[in-house]
C-alpha cells in the first residue's frame, strides 16, 4: 500500500489501547517493540498478481488497515481512515537461484530486516507483505504489521480473509465474505461512551484496590537493573507431548477450573523459586471482542490484566491453585476496564526499563480453525517469529496444537536473563507441573525445580547477562546462583518505592523551570508543583504526558513523551529541554490561559548576569549544574531563610549555589506573593 495522505480524512478519537500502544511508541523511538511478525508457507504457489490484488481487497475490507494517528497540541490522539486502499505494495524476492543454504540464509535476513523496519504511523502503511520464491518451487510470505492496528486474533482474520480474497483474484470464486456492518472505529466509540458509565467507575476502583502497592517482580534481586539497550529479546520454542498435557487437562478437570489456569499456577511457583517473592503480578491479555461480530473484525480489540497471585504461607500446589482460579474470575469480572485507566488509577511512580504494573507475563492461544469446508487450503503452515525484541522481562505463551500438545514460547529480555537459563524455563516448568500431577498436596517449597540429572541451566553466555537461577533449596534464597559480589543480602523480594508525595518547598529555580513547573500545574490541576517531584507521582499519565508535551512546545521548548519518562520532575525534565538558540521561553500567569513575556524581576531578589547570588562571586560557564553535594570547607550550610535550612535537602541534587539562590526566592516569596501561588 503506497503511503496515505490520510490526515485530509475525518479525525476521529483513537481507542485507550491505540493511545496506550502510542505513548509507548513515543517512550521508546526507533524500536520495533510493537511489530507482528508472521511468516506464512502457502500450500500452493501463489500468483504475485492476484496475491497482490487480493491484499487490495483486504485492506479495502479492513478500516484499521487503513488507519494512521495524529497527535494534537492538547494531547488527544485521533485516527483517520483513508477511504480507499490504493494498490498495496507487494515485495517479490527471488532466492531460487540460491543453493539451500544460501536461500536459507538469505531468507533469515529479509524476514529480520521486514520485522525490524519502523512502521510511521501517522503516514502509513502499517501493512508489509513480501512474498519469497525458495529453491525447489517453495514460497514464503512475510508479513508484517504494526500492532497499533492489530492483534493475534487479527492475524487469523487476516490469513482467512486473505485466502478467500485470493482464490476469488486467482480464479473467479465467490470469497464467500459477508459485508462488515461495523468496523474497529465503532468499537473505539463504544468503548469510550461504556467507560462513561457508572459501573465502569466501580471496576476501575476495584482494580485500584486490587493493585494497590504492587511490587516490582525482579528475576534477578541481587543484580542492578541494566537501562541500556533492555528491549533487546530472545525467543526459544519447545514443545510438549499430548499424554503431558492431556493430564494437566485432567487436573484442571478435577479443580473445576481450565489448563490456563495449570499453567499460571506452575508458573507463580517457577517466579517464586527465581525471585523469592510471593506476591507476583502476572501480566495476561484477554480477547476483549466481547461481541461475535467484532471476531471477524481487525484491529487492537486485546486488553491486558494483571494477574496478582499469592504464594504466600507456602500451601499445597492444590490450594495454590486454587487461589489461582479466583485470581482468574476475578479479573475477568473486570476485564473491560482498558488498562491504560488502570495504569492510571492505580498511579504508582514510573521507572524507565521498568513496565507499568507487572514486568512478566503469560498467553495461551487456541487452535486456530479449520479451513471452510470445501475451500483448497491456502497455507500449510504460519508461524509468529521475533525481530529481536523483548516488551517485557519475561513472557510465557502456550501455543495449542492439532494433536493436543503445547508449543512453549519464551521471550526475554536478555540484559536481565541469560539466553541459557530462559531456554531451560519449559523444562523447569514442566517438571514442577509433574510433581504437582504426582500428588497435588505437595507443598510448593517442595515441588522439584533442579534436573536429576545435575545440569546446569545457569551457564553464563558470552557477553550476556549472569543467569538468574531457580534451585530447589529454599534456604540458598533468590538470585543464589548469582556472582557473590551481585547477590541481595536479604532473600526478601524489592519492593517498588513508595510513591513519593507531592511536596511544597522546593520552587522553580530558573526561568526554564518555572515554564515546566506551571505547565505541569496546568496539566494536572496543582497551583504549585514542587521541582523534584515526579510528574507521575502528582498523578501523571501518559495522556497528561502528551498535553504537557504541547503546553511546552507553545511556550518554546521542545520536550519528547520520553524526556517526561526518563526525566520526571521540573528540575530533570528543565535539564533536558531544548530551545532554539538565544529564544528564552515565555512566561505564564498562572490559571490565566494567557502567555506574556516576563516582566523585570526585582534586583533586590532576582541574580544578576548569569544567575548567580548578587554576594556570590561569578564562575564561568553560569551556575553549576552538576549535582555536587554543595558542602563546604565547614560542612552543609545551614542558615535559615524563611523558616528553611538547605540541610533541609540532603536528597535535592542541588549544588551549594543553586541552594542559596533557592533560599533567596523562598524569601522574596514570603514577602511578595507570586501570581501561582496559593493563597494562605
Amino acid at each position: 500500500m503506497t503511503g496515505q495522505q490520510s490526515i485530509d480524512a475525518p479525525l476521529f478519537p483513537a481507542s485507550s489501547a491505540q493511545r496506550q500502544l502510542w505513548f509507548l511508541e513515543q517512550i521508546y523511538p526507533g524500536r520495533p517493540l510493537n511489530n507482528l511478525n508472521v511468516e506464512l508457507r502457502p500450500a500452493a504457489p501463489l500468483r504475485p498478481d492476484a496475491l497482490r490484488a487480493a491484499l487490495t481487497a483486504l485492506v479495502d475490507r479492513h478500516e484499521a488497515l487503513r488507519t494512521t494517528f495524529h497527535h494534537q497540541r492538547d494531547g488527544s490522539l485521533h485516527q483517520a481512515i483513508a477511504p480507499r486502499a490504493g494498490e498495496v505494495d507487494l515485495a517479490v524476492s527471488d532466492l531460487r537461484d540460491l543453493t539451500g543454504e544460501q536461500a536459507r540464509d538469505r531468507l533469515a535476513e529479509l524476514r529480520q530486516r521486514d520485522a525490524a523496519a519502523l512502521f510511521d504511523l501517522a503516514a502509513g502503511p502499517l501493512l508489509r507483505v513480501r512474498l519469497v520464491y525458495l529453491p525447489g518451487n517453495t514460497q514464503v510470505m512475510i508479513l508484517v504489521v504494526h500492532h497499533i492496528v492489530a492483534d493475534a486474533t487479527s492475524i487469523g482474520v487476516l490469513t482467512e480473509d486473505l485466502a478467500a480474497l485470493y482464490a476469488h483474484a486467482a480464479e473467479g470464486t465467490d470469497p464467500g465474505l459477508p459485508p462488515l456492518r461495523i468496523q474497529y472505529l465503532d468499537y473505539a466509540v463504544w468503548q469510550q461512551k461504556k467507560q462513561e458509565q457508572a459501573k465502569a467507575a466501580e471496576s476501575l476502583e476495584w482494580w485500584r484496590a486490587r493493585l494497590a502497592d504492587l511490587p516490582t517482580v525482579e528475576l534477578a534481586p541481587g543484580r542492578r537493573r541494566p537501562t541500556e539497550a533492555l528491549d533487546s529479546g530472545g525467543w526459544y520454542a519447545e514443545d510438549w507431548d499430548a499424554a503431558f498435557v492431556q493430564d494437566l487437562r485432567a487436573v484442571a478437570r478435577t479443580q473445576a477450573t481450565t489448563l490456563f489456569t495449570v499453567l499460571l499456577a506452575g508458573y507463580a511457583v517457577l517466579l517464586n523459586r527465581y525471585t523469592g517473592g510471593s506476591d507476583l503480578p502476572v501480566g495476561t491479555p484477554v480477547l476483549g471482542r466481547p461481541t461475535a461480530e467484532l471476531r471477524r473484525v481487525v484491529g487492537l480489540f486485546v486488553n491486558m490484566l494483571v494477574l496478582r497471585m499469592d504464594v504466600s504461607g507456602d500451601p499445597s500446589f492444590g490450594e495454590l491453585l486454587a487461589r489461582a482460579r479466583r485470581t482468574v474470575q476475578d479479573a475477568l469480572a473486570h476485564e473491560d476496564t482498558p488498562f491504560e485507566r488502570i495504569v492510571s488509577a492505580v498511579a504508582r511512580s514510573r521507572t524507565p526499563g521498568v513496565t507499568a504494573l507487572f514486568q512478566v507475563g503469560i498467553n495461551m492461544v487456541p487452535v486456530p480453525p479449520p479451513a471452510p469446508a470445501g475451500r483448497p487450503a491456502f497455507l500449510s503452515e504460519g508461524t509468529e517469529f521475533s525481530n529481536g525484541t523483548a516488551k517485557y522481562d519475561l513472557f510465557l505463551t502456550f501455543n495449542e496444537r492439532p494433536d493436543g500438545g503445547l508449543q512453549v514460547v519464551v521471550e526475554w529480555r536478555r540484559g536481565l536473563l541469560a539466553d541459557r537459563s530462559a531456554r531451560g524455563l519449559p523444562r523447569q516448568l514442566r517438571r514442577i507441573l509433574s510433581g504437582a500431577l504426582a500428588d497435588p498436596r505437595t507443598p510448593v517449597t517442595a515441588l522439584p525445580v533442579a534436573d536429576p540429572d545435575g545440569a546446569d541451566l545457569g551457564g553464563v553466555d558470552p557477553g550476556g547477562a549472569e543467569p538468574a537461577v531457580a534451585t530447589d533449596d529454599p534456604a540458598r534464597g533468590p538470585g543464589a546462583g548469582l556472582p557473590a559480589d551481585e547477590r541481595t543480602t536479604s532473600a526478601a523480594p524489592h519492593p517498588v518505592p513508595p510513591i513519593e508525595r507531592p511536596r511544597i518547598g522546593l520552587p522553580p529555580l530558573e526561568q526554564v523551570e518555572e515554564v515546566l513547573a506551571d505547565a505541569f500545574g496546568r496539566v494536572l490541576g496543582h497551583p504549585s508543583v514542587d521541582r523534584t517531584t515526579s510528574f507521575f507521582a502528582l498523578g501523571g499519565d501518559s495522556v497528561a504526558s502528551l498535553r504537557l508535551v504541547g503546553l511546552a512546545a507553545e511556550a518554546g521548548l521542545e520536550i519528547l513523551p520520553s524526556d517526561v519518562f526518563l526525566h520526571q520532575s521540573v528540575a530533570e525534565l528543565a535539564r533536558a529541554a531544548r530551545l532554539p538558540a538565544a529564544q528564552v521561553p515565555a512566561a505564564r500567569e498562572h490559571g490565566s490561559g494567557r502567555w506574556h513575556d516576563r516582566e523585570e524581576d526585582d534586583p533586590a531578589t532576582e541574580p544578576p548576569g548569569d544567575g548567580a547570588p548578587a554576594d556570590a562571586p561569578h564562575e564561568p560557564g553560569g551556575p553549576d549544574r552538576s549535582g555536587s553535594t554543595g558542602t563546604g570547607p565547614a560542612g552543609p550550610v545551614t542558615t535559615d531563610v524563611g523558616g528553611h535550612r538547605a540541610s533541609d535537602f540532603p536528597d535535592s541534587g542541588l549544588s551549594q549555589d543553586q541552594l542559596d539562590r533557592m533560599m533567596a526566592r523562598l524569601a522574596a516569596a514570603s514577602a511578595r506573593p507570586h501570581p501561582g501561588d496559593r493563597p494562605s
